[in-house]
């Protein structure tokens, strides 16, 4: 499965698939915790297809996105969305203390170990002092499938690791939560049975399609609720990580 393929598919599945809505609604929540007016300025650092640019820019905000695949920001444009450009996290093109709010969904993940230093320097570099850096990434090495090979994810992350990429520089951690927890086992035994499966086969392919409208339905209420829990505590596991930092320089 080419990652040509996998942008496409994430197109298609952006808008309704309760994983994208389960995230989305995070992003809001904090978004509109942190800003207090509709001037700030934020960045979609790996912007994909652009529906969070889309649903964001719907509020009033003034928001721009790179991302460096031309594929993704070809899927932007046929949203109507403008303010996005061919851009990697590791040489964000944007002046110093530019931004509000940075978020960068599923992109450090695939990153080299030298990408990641560059791409955090970047985040810190482009952020205002007393900014907002807002990440997620996917969690536990033990979850590898071949849904990260298809989608070239080089590291999965633990809450350490945080804190080691940040060490260096003075911020503020405001959340750091595993989601996805309700789910987790669910997903580590369907992920178990698909590497079996995909070593028979020799076959990589995505996790991401459009499952059954009850299921999706079902799901979404599950990460919905997930996420007012996460607005209150912050879970032990699950198969993604979401950080929320603020950049105090």
């Amino acid at each position: 499965m080419s990652i040509d393929q996998v942008i496409a598919e994430t197109y298609y599945c952006e808008e309704k698939h309760w994983w994208f809505i389960g995230l989305r609604s995070l992003l809001l929540y904090y978004i509109s915790r942190i800003s207090d007016n509709r001037n700030f300025k934020i960045l979609d650092a790996g912007c994909g297809t652009g529906k969070n640019i889309e649903v964001i820019k719907s509020l009033g905000y003034e928001i721009y996105g790179i991302d460096r695949s031309h594929e993704a920001i070809k899927f932007c444009k046929l949203r109507g969305i403008s303010n996005v450009k061919i851009g990697d996290v590791i040489n964000i093109p944007f002046e110093d203390d530019y931004f509000d709010i940075l978020f960068s969904f599923d992109v450090l993940i695939c990153l080299e170990k030298d990408e990641l230093k560059k791409a955090i320097n970047e985040f810190i570099r482009v952020t205002k002092k007393g900014g907002f850096i807002l990440l997620n990434l996917a969690a536990f090495p033990f979850l590898w499938s071949q849904h990260d090979d298809a989608w070239g994810t080089k590291k999965r992350f633990v809450k350490r690791d945080i804190y080691e990429l940040f060490k260096d520089y003075n911020m503020k951690y405001i959340k750091i939560s595993y989601r996805i927890f309700v789910l987790f086992l669910p997903i580590v035994l369907a992920k178990f049975f698909k590497k079996i499966k995909g070593k028979l086969k020799k076959d990589i392919t995505s996790d991401l399609y459009m499952p059954p409208k009850f299921l999706n339905y079902i799901f979404t209420k599950i990460q919905l609720f997930e996420n007012k829990l996460i607005k209150r505590i912050s879970f032990p596991f699950g198969t993604s990580l979401f950080v929320v930092i603020q950049n105090l320089k």
